[in-house]
């Protein structure tokens, strides 16, 4: 009976130890697991947690191990940081908490359990700053003259370091030198060598880490330089009492005064004259327009188109001159005559006369015998036939006239 009650009591205080075992409320406390490692973005919040079984009477504690700060034991705040706390869950885990994380906040965080021998567990805290461009050693907004040499900075800084890059915020290619051309230049300096017009605009400087956001510096980059002038049409001809436009484009920075002068007075706004200009891409680029109302005689002549800026002045010129309208009048006409032309017919009958001789007879335009020893011919008129004048009539009879005197001789 006695020994029954014994196998009981054993048994009922196995069960016991068992239970302890398994809620841990019996052996040296331990972790059952320690700190992990965390990244984490600047002005995030982290938690930092680990898991101890057995921890009876002892304490944990939080420590900022870089540091050799002691931040939270059990669930009191030592720290006189405000951004951190600590939270138990009534249970194994025990986690420290950290709002608004800094960079400083980076480094090895320790949980320790205060047993003898402390025991204690190591976790990594990586705090990544997104990019930042320090304004204060970034270059600026500035102008240049034409043909010199420029640097723009850009300074960034972040955790990653960021890398750097430029563009143009048009689109453009970035001319290096006179024959070296690219769409993207990285680093955190910028060198142009013999900057013209062409290199005006705005650059980006562009700063990325790969933590997000990427950030940018827009800097404008003006160039000096003297006016220019082109005039489309340096001669113009125009009918009295018709309009007419002149134009003259003006290149320029910094932006150049512009007028039109004629006879070296300057012209103004007026019902004759409307004086306008149309802005185009590039900015530096403008077209100078005068419209001048139903021209008299008096608007025709030089015209004068000037700019002036700081860098210098320069002007165009247009010549307007009138064009004559056709005559309305028929063009004049030159009288004609009509005068009869004589031909002359020549027939060469050879006859063998008794006197063993040829002989030749000479026909009128009726086949009249004329004479029986020379050759006969005959005249014809014909008319139709148009001279200018009288003169050239005679001439084409005295040739006729030799031409009959040749053909007698030559056969004869």
């Amino acid at each position: 009976m006695e020994f029954g009650k014994s196998l009981y009591l054993i048994s009922l205080y196995l069960l016991v130890i068992l239970e302890a075992i398994v809620d841990g409320s019996v052996g040296d406390p331990d972790f059952i697991s320690g700190v992990q490692n965390v990244t984490v973005s600047k002005g995030r919040h982290v938690t930092l947690s680990c898991k101890v079984k057995n921890l009876g009477t002892h304490k944990v504690a939080w420590i900022h191990y870089d540091k050799s700060a002691i931040l939270t034991v059990q669930n009191n705040v030592i720290t006189r940081n405000p951004r951190i706390g600590v939270t138990h869950d009534g249970n194994n885990v025990w986690s420290l908490h950290i709002r608004d994380v800094e960079s400083e906040d980076e480094g090895q965080y320790m949980c320790q359990i205060n047993t003898a021998k402390a025991k204690t567990r190591l976790g990594h805290l990586h705090v990544v700053v997104p990019p930042r461009i320090m304004d204060g050693s970034s270059s600026g907004d500035m102008v240049q003259t034409e043909g010199s040499n420029v640097s723009l900075r850009c300074e960034a800084r972040g955790n990653p370091m960021p890398s750097v890059v430029w563009k143009r915020e048009d689109g453009k290619t970035i001319n290096l030198s006179r024959n070296e051309s690219v769409m993207e230049v990285s680093g955190s300096e910028l060198r142009l060598w013999k900057v013209s017009r062409m290199d005006m605009g705005a650059y980006m400087c562009i700063a990325k880490n790969g933590v997000p956001p990427a950030v940018s510096k827009r800097i404008q980059l003006g160039i000096d330089f003297p006016p220019m002038i082109w005039v489309p049409e340096q001669l113009i001809s125009v009918y009295s009492g018709e309009s007419v436009r002149l134009t003259c484009v003006v290149e320029a920075h910094p932006a150049s005064l512009n007028y039109w002068e004629k006879d070296g007075n300057m012209l103004h706004q007026s019902r004759k004259f409307k004086i306008s200009k149309a802005e185009s891409n590039p900015a530096y680029k403008v077209e100078m327009i005068l419209d001048i109302e139903k021209l008299a005689s008096a608007d025709f002549g030089m015209y004068k188109c000037v700019a002036k800026n700081p860098r210098g002045q320069t002007d165009g010129t247009i010549t307007l001159y009138e064009k004559k309208r056709p005559s309305t009048l028929p063009p004049p006409t030159t009288p004609t005559t009509t005068t009869p032309l004589i031909t002359y017919k020549v027939y060469y009958d050879s006859q063998v006369n008794t006197k063993g001789k040829d002989s030749y007879e000479f026909k009128d335009t009726e086949d009249r015998s004329i004479n029986k020893v020379q050759p006969r011919f005959q005249t014809t008129t014909q008319r139709n036939l148009f001279f200018s004048s009288a003169g050239c009539n005679s001439r084409l009879q005295t040739i006729s006239l030799l031409a009959f005197i040749l053909s007698i001789i030559f056969f004869c």
